[in-house]
């Protein structure tokens, strides 16, 4: 699942320009991509990087981005182009690096039960602690915080969303998969797995109510999504 696309950087650059509210010129950058070990709550126990342009409003947008399995957040860092628009738009991105170990690697946790429950011993709640850690340190601006990832991150995207409805304002999932799709750790390889293979085919209205019923009590606007899967993917159809 090691796959990155520059695409990453077109699709969300115009979501971002709008939610941006103000362009920054570009600048001579001197930010670096910074390890944070004690941003707070960390069930998941997720690494944390972030970047954090020098030129920024007083409230910026928060972007978290995702790899795939076998990958991690410095990789993302660097194979993708989030920390150049950074500069140029003045928001933050955070990189989670994921540490469940699984035959394809190290991804992030979307099997287990925490990881379907709002508030859960697992990696959405260990990143929603790093957010909460970018608001605090940085003032970010709670009504713009977004996030992406690629295969394993995409489908995290997805349950981030889901969980979280509250905290995220628009999501762009690449190659990634329904949340729930997976019953446990052993649907997880894909290989064996339905939901990775593209035989996991339930009616709109049963993938709604998982949604739903993630977080029963909320009544409040949902995220927006993009959902981007190439046609002739042939690990996650």
């Amino acid at each position: 699942m090691k796959r990155t696309r520059t695409v990453f950087a077109a699709v969300l650059s115009g979501l971002l320009l709008i939610a941006a509210g103000i362009a920054f010129a570009p600048a001579a950058a001197a930010a670096s991509l910074t390890e944070v070990t004690d941003f707070g709550e960390n069930p998941g126990n997720l690494r944390m990087h972030i970047y954090v342009p020098d030129t920024r409003p007083a409230e910026p947008a928060i972007l978290v981005a995702m790899h795939g399995c076998g990958g991690s957040g410095t990789g993302f860092y660097s194979g993708s182009e989030f920390a150049s628009l950074a500069d140029q738009y003045g928001f933050i991105v955070i990189y989670p690096t994921a540490t469940k170990q699984t035959s394809m690697g190290n991804c992030f946790d979307v099997w287990s039960e925490a990881s379907k429950t709002r508030g859960g011993g697992s990696d959405p709640a260990s990143v929603v602690s790093m957010v909460e850690y970018a608001e605090r340190e940085y003032d970010g601006d709670p009504e713009r915080i977004y996030v992406t990832g690629s295969s394993s991150g995409g489908m995290e995207t997805n349950a981030l969303l889901a969980l979280y409805p509250d905290v995220f304002a628009a999501g762009t999932v690449f190659m990634g998969v329904p949340f729930t799709c997976f019953k446990n750790e052993a649907d997880f390889p894909p290989q064996t797995s339905k939901c990775v293979n593209g035989s996991m085919d339930q009616a709109p209205q049963a993938w709604g109510d998982a949604v739903r019923q993630a977080y029963p009590e909320y009544s409040g606007p949902r995220p927006r999504v993009q959902l981007w899967h190439g046609d002739q993917d042939s690990l996650v159809p």
